[in-house]
Order: structure tokens, then C-alpha cells, then sequence
């Protein structure tokens, strides 16, 4: 009898033309592959494959079994899409912090409801520090925060990367085209208070360089660092999507830093066995979708 996973198979060599390719992204060894592949040519009676130096090919009389099986592994995905979507449902509670809420995370939100619409996501913006806290006592199901993170009794997955500037008053005489960290460590500074996330990482940049930020002002929200900034009070160092729409405001100048810099996106939530099938299923999505191109 002809199995699924066989019929996975022989779309998968017939759409690479490589044994080995098709193994990789099928997550099987090559000799795995190889003795479906004899199983399936024994079973069926003849040969299905030409193998060479230039790879693995679909002879030209089994062509009609590749694409009866192409048919039948679409319509067996097609089926477990929309099983999925209809299984995952209920409500998650989930915390971001702050400074994701203007980037990538509403379109992943959108992204994600619309894939799940039995799905109600609670959003809490708090600290990285409350997410691992929230995420820790159960009252957050999930979080997205940001590396550094001390914890390491939680689960994460890294998201993406984003690019961190240094920002500037709009009005300076001289613009700034390209930061380094020993200039910006010889003026005032305005920092992110202690338990956010950004101010661990702003700090790990400075050190790496062996200096220390002169921080005049801490605030709690990246508008008011920005807001301290515009207003002449000293520089910072915020995300570039933040950086960028108060530039195009008029309010601050950002620069990239020397060197360039940037902070790590992650998920932060329980250990896998403890997770319901909607959290799961939201891990999974996001994980997907932030390797996308933005």
C-alpha cells in the first residue's frame, strides 16, 4: 500500500531533482529517502526515477503518478489547513513591549487573526522584565520582547532583528551622519528606565566598548525619550522604525551607530508541554511570518 509520506516524497524529488534535496527539506536522512523510493517503485512495478551526475529525474511515463500524487498531498494539506484553523480558538492573553507596538507586531496581529478567526488575542504592553514575570505566574500566555533576557526558565524563540539609531535634537547645526559610541557617551543622555528591556541592551552596547552612558534622564516610554531628546535635554538610543517616524516629524535627526547596532525580537513563553493548542498555534504562526521579508 502507498503511504502518504511516500507520496510526499515523490513530489518532493520531482520538484528539486535531488535526492538530498528533497530529504532536507522533507527533515529526513538520504537513505531514508532512497528506501521509500525502492519501496515505492517495487510496489508500483517500475521505475520512476532517472538518476545521474545532474541529479534525480521523473521518467517521462511515471509523470502521470507524480501528479495524481501532487493532487492528493494538496488536497490532504488543504484539508489540515482548514482543520487547523477551525481547532484553534479561545482567547490568549499576550504582552509586547511598548516599543513593539509601532513595528511588524500589529501587522503579525492581523496576520494572525485572520489565519484563526475563533482566535481573541488580549494585548498588555509591559517591560520585558513583567512579560517573564507575567509569563512565569500564568498570567500572560505569551509575550514578545526583546534579548537581553536573564531568564532562561522560559521558553523563547528568536523573531527577527531590528536596527537601533542614535537620535539627535532636529535643530543641531551640524547633523550627525554616522554615531560612535565614544561621542555619544561625552554628551547628556537620556535612557530607558531600569526593568525595560531597551535599557539592558542600550547598556551592553556601551559596555562592549567600555564606556558608560552619562544618563541625565530616564523615562518609561520611548515617546517621552524621544520628547526629551526633540527638546534639546541630550541624545538617545531607540529602534529605527521609532527613530524614523519622529525624524520624518520633524522633531529629532537619527544616525546609525559605529558600529551598527541592533537588538534581537523574541517570544517568550512556558515550557512546549504546557502549552494550549491556540498559544501553540500562535507560536508557530509568528515564528513563520517574522521570517518573512518586511
Amino acid at each position: 500500500m502507498v503511504s502518504l509520506p511516500q507520496l510526499r516524497i515523490l513530489v518532493a524529488i520531482a520538484e528539486y531533482g535531488s535526492l538530498s534535496q528533497a530529504a532536507f527539506h522533507l527533515d529526513m536522512t538520504q537513505p531514508a529517502v532512497s528506501r521509500q523510493v525502492q519501496l515505492l517503485e517495487e510496489h508500483v512495478g517500475q521505475r520512476i526515477f532517472d538518476r545521474d551526475a545532474k541529479g534525480t529525474r521523473v521518467r517521462p511515463e511515471a509523470m502521470v503518478l507524480v501528479e495524481r500524487a501532487r493532487r492528493i498531498v494538496a488536497e490532504v494539506e488543504a484539508f489540515a489547513d482548514d482543520l487547523d484553523r477551525e481547532m484553534v480558538q479561545g482567547e490568549i492573553k499576550m504582552g509586547i513591549v511598548p516599543t513593539a507596538s509601532a513595528h511588524r507586531f500589529p501587522d503579525l496581529y492581523r496576520g494572525l487573526v485572520q489565519r484563526y478567526p475563533g482566535l481573541k488575542i488580549d494585548v498588555h504592553e509591559m517591560y520585558t522584565a513583567q512579560l517573564v514575570e507575567g509569563v512565569r505566574r500564568g498570567s500572560l500566555d505569551l509575550a514578545l520582547g526583546s534579548l537581553p533576557m536573564a531568564a532562561t526558565d522560559v521558553g523563547i524563540s528568536r523573531l527577527w532583528k531590528e536596527e537601533l539609531l542614535a537620535i539627535f535634537p532636529a535643530n543641531e547645526e551640524k547633523p550627525v551622519q554616522a554615531a560612535e559610541f565614544r561621542d555619544l557617551a561625552a554628551r547628556p543622555f537620556v535612557g530607558f528606565a531600569v526593568g525595560h528591556g531597551l535599557s539592558r541592551r542600550v547598556l551592553e552596547l556601551f559596555h562592549s566598548q567600555d564606556l558608560q552612558p552619562d544618563v541625565r534622564y530616564e523615562a518609561r516610554g520611548i515617546a517621552t525619550v524621544i520628547g526629551f531628546v526633540a527638546a534639546g535635554l541630550g541624545v538617545s538610543v531607540v529602534p529605527a522604525p521609532m527613530a524614523r517616524i519622529y525624524q520624518q516629524a520633524g522633531l529629532v535627526h537619527a544616525a546609525p551607530l559605529v558600529p551598527r547596532a541592533y537588538r534581537e525580537m523574541i517570544l517568550i513563553y512556558s515550557p512546549n508541554h504546557l502549552l494550549r493548542r491556540a498559544v501553540r498555534a500562535a507560536v508557530r504562526f509568528m515564528e513563520s511570518a517574522s521570517q518573512r521579508p518586511v
